[in-house]
């Protein structure tokens, strides 16, 4: 017995190999796209790693002396003598009808504040 191939084997190979080309064709078109892109980004971060100025005295043709800059900062002997003014806190009472957050034995400082309020 011969295999002999129907019509639509033989009409259809040229089919797939025009599928084929394209698909190779649209790769290679996203390659270079792709190889393009890369370069050109390259290209734009080198270009502004050029472009950023170098500071120069010749540019300004201004000296500026930063010798003695550090006589303008704080020191850290006037820094331990800078003391916060301690002024005791009012002694705060809960509002009539008001309960406390938690209980004066579990907390003193958390006790005078409202937890919730029937008014």
């Amino acid at each position: 017995m011969k295999f002999m191939p129907d019509d639509n084997q033989i009409q259809s190979t040229p089919l797939r190999a025009k599928r084929y080309g394209a698909r190779v064709f649209a790769g290679g078109i996203a390659a270079v796209v792709i190889v393009l892109s890369i370069i050109v980004g390259l290209e734009v971060s080198a270009a502004a790693l050029r472009a950023v100025p170098q500071p120069s005295e010749q540019a300004s043709g201004q000296v500026v002396n930063r010798a003695r800059k550090g006589d303008r900062q704080i020191g850290l002997q006037e820094i331990r003598r800078i003391r916060p003014r301690l002024t005791p806190a009012p002694d705060l009472k809960l509002a009539v009808g008001c309960e406390s957050l938690v209980s004066a034995l579990a907390n003193a400082r958390l006790a005078k504040v409202a937890g919730r309020c029937a008014s």
